[in-house]
């Protein structure tokens, strides 16, 4: 036992003074602007049906040797999202997800404003009807089964910087599901042994994310989200799926986090098992998260 705690204690010993527990953001270019479905915020909506996500993200431990950082940090999400019902609460469809991710903040001069950050994560997503409730759209031959269930790598690449007046954020994203890694090493027997023991049958999900903050005042800063997502399946005959989302909110900072209510506009694919409809859909809503 004293083999195996001597490399731990020698490692808490060597520890420098450049790193940091808890410390106070999971990464160093947030993703609380982010128009995604899963982003680490509370958000409550509405479009004619109602929509629910609580999100966060919390670093555990940031290691700065020199002008670079790296924090590994963890997230989980819980949403719900009405299929038929008008009510203001959803109360019919839920998704979760959770996991954890090493970021690296990478080295791009003395601008504070200017930053590079690239992380790699593993998470699980899962998405189910809640109660008795069950979908009556019955699923054809080309649909997407499991509402994009399933165990994913996460790979995020996010660039910030200032562009006039405005503080621009752009990321690129892609969920590569556990079969769909598979693939990657031409491992087809494997990924359908891997989709069916796991119920996933997507092969990945990229994505691309663009936001535009004016930083007008201390009080209140506009934002404008683009975000736009394809679901790949791992099987041909299966339709790839996609959607795009867009808002505009007004962002009004507290000492505890920021409020922002907005308006929004969502084509294509649904949340979770709403996966196979293709819709369009504007939205009212607020958003709260910390910064």
């Amino acid at each position: 036992m004293a083999r195996l705690l001597a490399p731990l204690l020698l490692l808490l010993l060597a520890v420098p003074a450049h790193a940091e527990f808890l410390p106070d953001l999971p990464r160093a270019v947030t993703r609380t602007d982010t128009a995604s479905r899963d982003a680490p915020v509370i958000e409550l909506g509405y479009d004619g049906r109602a929509h629910f996500a609580l999100g966060g993200e919390m670093a555990i431990w940031r290691w700065q040797p020199r002008d670079w950082q790296v924090r590994w940090l963890v997230g989980a999400l819980i949403a719900a999202d009405n299929a038929q019902s008008r009510l203001p609460w959803p109360t019919e469809l839920g998704r979760w997800l959770a996991g954890g991710a090493i970021a690296v903040q990478l080295p791009v001069g003395a601008d504070a404003e200017r930053k590079v950050e690239f992380a790699v994560g593993l998470y699980r997503q899962q998405a189910r009807a809640i109660g008795d409730f069950r979908l009556p759209d019955a699923l054809k031959s080309d649909a997407i089964a499991f509402g994009g269930s399933g165990y994913v790598i996460d790979f995020d690449l996010a660039v910030q910087r200032r562009f006039g007046p405005l503080l621009m954020t752009a990321r690129l994203n892609d969920r590569v599901h556990l079969p769909g890694f598979a693939l990657l090493f031409g491992q087809r027997a494997w990924a359908d042994v891997l989709g069916d023991a796991l119920a996933d049958n997507l092969s990945h999900q990229p994505s691309i994310d663009l936001t535009a903050r004016w930083p007008i005042s201390p009080d209140w800063q506009p934002v404008w989200a683009l975000h736009g997502e394809l679901l790949v399946p791992l099987d041909s005959y299966v339709t790839t799926r996609g959607y795009v989302r867009s808002f505009l909110g007004v962002a009004l900072p507290g000492r505890r986090g920021e409020l922002m209510p907005f308006a929004a506009i969502d084509v294509g694919a649904g949340p979770g098992l709403l996966v196979n409809r293709q819709e369009l859909r504007l939205a009212l809503g607020v958003r709260y998260g910390p910064k």
